[in-house]
Formats: structure tokens, C-alpha cells, sequence
């Protein structure tokens, strides 16, 4: 009776190019950019001052700046574990420093984007709260609504892969679900 053959993983490709990827990065940034900057120029010019709400999108704005900090300075690792997970490159020395480097950058990026996401949030929460000041039952929701989205950040930030971007290479290879990692960057 024959052996069954080796396993061998199917190619990884990524579904967009290095350049497209960071030009869709950059230019997000940019459109983002111009649309807080309009919001902040219409607040002053309406109100003559800036909300709490106004400083929590710009909160989110500066970590979305910070994401594409980071995907800019970590887009050649990322595009290189597509080629290690397919086992299209052998990893040397060089590339496994990379790759933990790219593993903590992806861990902050990751932390970043739900940040940024939870300050969009509480923008919008806050500006609701201020609306309805004086709609009988509506603060009692408010509080319920915000305690329920500090509970999904506190969730989503709990249940991230950790051991899988924190530990050193040879855990994460060995240890680590592969498909939880390639899960991470499946976006791309």
C-alpha cells in the first residue's frame, strides 16, 4: 500500500498588488482627511468651538493615520507571509525578523482600527446624548448603548489572536493556527 502523498498547502495570493493595496490605503486616508478637516471648519464657522464629539473623530482620524503609518512601513512583510505561508520563499534569518516585527505592528494596527472604531462610536453617541437631552427615557438608553459598546471593544480586543502575534516565531509557527493568522490579513 502506498504512503498518501505530502501535504502541500495551495498557493496564498494576495487579491491585490503591493501598490493598489497601499494606493487604496493612502487614498481612504486622504478622502477621510478632507472630510474632518470640512467637519472641523464647519464647527468652528457654526459654533465657534469644537465638541467632545468633534475631538473623538479627530482621535479616530490621527489612529487611522497611525494604521497607515504602519501598513506603509509593513507592507513588504505582509506581502512576504503571503509567499511563507504558501511556501513560495523559505524563511531565513532576515525574513523571520521581519515577520516578528510585523506580527507586533499587526497586533497594534489591529488594537488601533477597533479604537478607532469604538472613538467613531462614542462620537456618535455623545452627539445623540447632546440631541436628545430632554427626551424623556432617552439617557437611561444612551447608558445601556454605551456600556454595551465598551463591552464589545473590551471583547474584541480580549479575543484577539495574541499568542499568535506576540509569542516568538518559533510558538507562532509551530503552535499557531495558521488559518487564525492567514484569517487576520484574508481581507487583502
Amino acid at each position: 500500500m502506498a504512503s498518501p502523498a505530502p501535504f502541500t498547502p495551495a498557493p496564498v495570493t494576495p487579491k491585490v498588488g503591493q501598490i493598489s493595496f497601499m494606493g487604496t490605503v493612502w487614498g481612504a486616508t486622504a478622502v477621510s482627511a478632507f472630510f474632518v478637516v470640512f467637519r472641523v471648519f464647519v464647527r468652528i464657522k457654526a459654533f465657534r468651538r469644537l465638541w467632545v464629539d468633534d475631538a473623538l473623530v479627530l482621535l479616530a482620524w490621527l489612529l487611522l493615520l497611525a494604521i497607515a503609518v504602519i501598513w506603509q512601513t509593513q507592507v513588504e512583510a505582509l506581502y512576504t507571509q503571503f509567499k511563507l505561508t504558501s511556501q513560495t520563499i523559505l524563511p531565513t534569518p532576515e525574513i523571520l525578523d521581519k515577520q516578528r516585527i510585523y506580527f507586533r505592528f499587526l497586533a497594534a494596527s489591529i488594537v488601533a482600527f477597533y479604537t478607532c472604531l469604538f472613538a467613531v462610536k462614542l462620537s456618535f453617541l455623545i452627539f445623540f446624548r447632546r440631541l436628545g437631552a430632554k427626551v424623556k427615557g432617552q439617557r437611561t438608553w444612551w447608558w445601556i448603548v454605551l456600556f454595551f459598546n465598551i463591552a464589545a471593544w473590551i471583547t474584541l480586543i480580549g479575543s484577539m489572536g495574541w499568542p499568535c502575534m506576540l509569542k516568538p516565531l518559533d510558538y507562532i509557527f509551530s503552535r499557531a493556527d495558521s488559518n487564525l493568522i492567514m484569517s487576520i490579513t484574508d481581507g487583502i
